[in-house]
């Protein structure tokens, strides 16, 4: 619910509100399941989408980076799910 929230509030402009919902949906997600499960993953993907928003680029690229680990080692480096943190993580400065 908290991501759901979190993902509307970011559509409706409120990056801040969202923040603190990605956050606390991550730490209920990574009680109940894991901090490798691929839930987390997704609401790390979410979250770095947020704080890119926030203009907070290093911080939105480590959450890009965590969720990857998480969907290669879960579902290899071709799957869907890795692809699109591909595509929206900021690149890595030179």
């Amino acid at each position: 619910m908290a991501n759901n929230l979190g993902r509307t509030l970011l559509r409706l402009g409120d990056p801040m509100a969202a923040r603190k919902q990605f956050e606390w949906a991550i730490s209920l997600d990574e009680r109940r399941y894991g901090s490798r499960h691929p839930h987390v993953a997704e609401l790390l993907n979410n979250l770095g989408m947020c704080l890119a928003r926030l203009e907070k680029t290093e911080m939105a690229r480590e959450q890009f980076e965590r969720a990857l680990v998480i969907y290669e080692d879960q579902f290899g480096p071709s799957h869907p799910n890795t692809a699109s943190i591909l595509r929206v993580a900021p690149p890595r400065p030179l």
